[in-house]
C-alpha cells in the first residue's frame, strides 16, 4: 500500500512542475506522470510535453520514476516473507519440494499486487468517471 501512494504523491507533485512548463491546467501533468510511472499501456490524457523544458523535465522525471521502481523491487524483495522462503530452501526443507519454492513466491506476491491493481484502478476510474470495479477490472486487464 505504501508504494501505490508514494507513487501518487510523487506524480502529483512532479506534475505540478510539469504542469507550469507546460502551461496545461493543474492536475494534466499529475495524470500524465501517473500513468508513466504505473506503466499502463493507454495514457490517462492524451497530452505529451512538446516545449524544450516539458521534454526535458519529462525525461528527468521518467528517469527518476525509473530508479524509484526499481528501488521499490528491491524493497518488495527484500520483505521478511520472501527472505524466509530464501532461508528455507537453502535450509533444505524446499529442496525436496521444487514446485513448491515458486508457488509460495506467487503466493507471498498477491497481497501487495492485489492492493497496487485496486489502488491505480480506484484512481483510473475517478479519472475517466468510471465505478471502480471497472477501473480495478482495466487494470487487471492489462
Amino acid at each position: 500500500v505504501g508504494v501505490p501512494l508514494a507513487v501518487c504523491g510523487i506524480a502529483l507533485v512532479l506534475g505540478l512542475f510539469l504542469d507550469w512548463a507546460e502551461g496545461w491546467p493543474a492536475g494534466t501533468g499529475f495524470l500524465y506522470l501517473l500513468a508513466s510511472m504505473a506503466m499502463l499501456p493507454n495514457p490517462l490524457v492524451n497530452n505529451v510535453p512538446a516545449t524544450e523544458s516539458g521534454v526535458a523535465l519529462d525525461v528527468w522525471f521518467s528517469t527518476f520514476a525509473l530508479v524509484g521502481e526499481v528501488l521499490s523491487f528491491g524493497a518488495v524483495g527484500s520483505l521478511s516473507a520472501l527472505m524466509h522462503i530464501g532461508a528455507w530452501w537453502e535450509s533444505g526443507r524446499l529442496a525436496n519440494y521444487p514446485f513448491l519454492s515458486p508457488l509460495l513466491l506467487v503466493v507471498a506476491s498477491l497481497l501487495p499486487l492485489t492492493a497496487l491493481v485496486s489502488a491505480l484502478g480506484a484512481l483510473l476510474a475517478v479519472a475517466e468517471g468510471w465505478t471502480s470495479s471497472e477501473g480495478i477490472l482495466f487494470m487487471a486487464s492489462t
